[in-house]
This record gives structure tokens, C-alpha cells and sequence, in this order.
């Protein structure tokens, strides 16, 4: 566990830069963490599995727009060839209040994502490839004078490896992501906004790196602590094909959880988070979040770290 926690504190220590808020940004989704029983591993399996995740918090510290979070997903594996590779479908959503009402909790952001993944097995690392298609869409920010509306969808890259050999007690997964967006557009409301940068529809793509760790204490109490970080790279062009010929600027986004866990057929966990975004995708323009938020979180560990 020592190995892992210094690991965990150089990802935040060597990532000084970090850009778009994705919603699974704190856990790992892979449908092939568990093995198949003995007599499906050579077998074509359909609709094979389904795993669901989901948590709720209060922020802390941040701003005026982060008071409130819930966030849902669901991973429905649509088919998998044995311990050999495999076909999911994933949809995720993020729903962010502020507290600028008389109950203190109002809609404001709804981040969304959905896309296809295949994964391929290589002994005990994972290579995943898929498209995913995310936006960002206002609640109600219209009525106070501003909106925000975006769209970043592309081809993912993922490279999910073990830091330690996974076992019942301790689990310790490095993943290596990179997008590349392909459908980009940064709608603000009013106008003279669009003229600040950095614009998502001059977003190239992301480079970005997940280290989670979880160890059993006993049978059903454990502790997790994970870190998160990416850099997201913007263009001086919009266009499709020469967007690639400059470089504008490198944001970075990233974040730490940790707390401990009831463990059974899920896992509760009940804990911190810290995160920075360079642009929380909320305000009419790009403008840098540092929050603190605790809550809840319960996820599948067949198929989440």
C-alpha cells in the first residue's frame, strides 16, 4: 500500500497542467476485471453482463456555481468472447447544482457521455478502444443572462495495466487514456464570450492518466485512495484537418478521493475529493474551479476500481 500511495502522490506532484470534466474522471471502468467462470472462457457469451455505479455529494469549498453533485452510469457488456476481448456499451451523467435559491439547491449543469468500447485482454492488462460522445448542457442559467453549451465527442485510447498483482485484498490498476475529438463545439451565451479562449472547438484531444488503489481490511471494511490527471491540448485553427497545425495552449485538469469502503456484492464508499478544473465548463467562459466536496459513492467492483 506504501508503493501505491507514493505512486498516487508523483502522478499529482508531475502533473502540473490539467481541461474537460468527464464524468467517470475518479474510477476505472474495465467489463473484463473479473474472470468468467471456467466453463464460458472459451465460449461466445451475449449480453453477458451489467454493472451500474452512481454517488452524491456537497462541495465543500469551490464557487458559486459547485454546491451539489449526482452522478449515475452503467456499463451493459453486449457480448464477450471468452477471457479474449470484449464489446460494452457505457453512459454516464454528471448533474451539478448550485445554491442560489431558497432551498439552497439549484440546477445548473448537466454533463453527459455515452459511447461504445471494445476491450482486449493481454494476460493481466487491458487495451481499450472505442468512440464516446459528450456534451454539457445548462440548467435554467439562461434566465440569469449566460449559457454554455458543449459538445466534445471522439476516439478513445486506453491502456489499463496492474501496479501490483491484483489479489482478494489489495488492487492497484494504472490507466493510460488519449482522446482524439473529432465533433467539437462551444456555444456561449451572450456572444462576446465566444471570443476568449480556450474554445472547445479548437480542442485536439487529451492525454490523461488514472491511478487507483483499494485494499480490504477485512471482509467487508477497506480503504481506496485514487488520483486522477489530464492534459488537454487546444489548436489555434477550428478547422477539421488543419486544427493539427499549431499549438494554442495545455490545460490540466485533476483530483484525488479517498476514505473507506463497505465492501459486499458492491462497494459504498464514503469520502474526500479533491479537484482542479482550468475550465469548469459551467460559466458562459473558460474559468478555473478548485473544490472540495465529500460523499458517497457506490460502484460494481467486478467491473470499477
Amino acid at each position: 500500500m506504501k508503493s501505491c500511495c507514493f505512486l498516487t502522490l508523483l502522478v499529482i506532484l508531475n502533473t502540473t497542467l490539467v481541461a474537460q470534466r468527464l464524468v467517470e474522471r475518479e474510477i476505472i471502468i474495465n467489463p473484463m476485471f473479473t474472470e468468467l467462470p471456467s466453463a464460458q472462457r472459451d465460449s461466445l457469451c451475449w449480453m453477458s453482463s451489467v454493472a451500474a455505479w452512481g454517488g452524491f455529494g456537497h462541495y465543500a469549498v469551490g464557487d458559486r456555481e459547485h454546491a451539489w453533485y449526482q452522478k449515475l452510469g452503467v456499463l451493459i457488456e453486449l457480448f464477450r468472447l471468452g477471457e479474449q476481448a470484449s464489446f460494452s456499451f457505457e453512459s454516464d451523467i454528471e448533474f451539478i447544482a448550485n445554491d442560489r435559491n431558497n432551498i439552497r439547491f439549484n440546477p445548473c449543469a448537466l454533463i453527459w457521455e455515452e459511447g461504445f468500447m471494445y476491450t482486449r485482454r493481454f494476460n493481466q492488462s487491458f487495451l481499450q478502444i472505442g468512440y464516446f460522445h459528450r456534451c454539457k448542457h445548462d440548467v435554467d442559467n439562461l434566465s440569469e443572462g449566460y449559457e454554455r453549451s458543449l459538445i466534445f465527442g471522439g476516439l478513445l485510447f486506453k491502456y489499463i495495466l496492474p501496479v501490483t498483482k491484483p489479489s482478494t485484498h489489495q488492487w492497484s490498476y494504472l490507466a493510460l487514456r488519449t482522446e482524439i475529438y473529432t465533433l467539437r463545439q462551444d456555444l456561449r451565451v451572450p456572444d462576446k464570450f465566444m471570443e476568449l479562449n480556450p474554445n472547445f472547438e479548437q480542442l485536439l484531444g487529451t492525454v490523461a492518466l488514472n491511478l487507483n488503489n483499494r485494499k480490504s481490511l477485512s471482509r467487508h471494511f477497506g480503504v481506496y485512495l485514487n488520483a486522477y490527471g489530464s492534459l488537454n491540448f487546444f489548436g489555434l485553427n477550428d478547422g477539421f484537418f488543419d486544427r493539427f497545425n499549431s499549438l494554442q495552449t495545455v490545460n490540466f485538469n485533476g483530483g484525488v478521493s479517498t476514505g473507506f469502503a463497505i465492501q459486499g456484492g458492491a462497494h459504498f464508499r464514503i469520502g474526500l475529493n479533491v479537484e482542479y478544473f482550468s475550465d469548469n465548463m459551467i460559466d458562459p467562459f473558460p474559468k478555473s474551479s478548485l473544490l472540495l466536496s465529500f460523499g458517497i459513492l457506490i460502484i460494481d467492483p467486478k467491473a470499477m476500481l
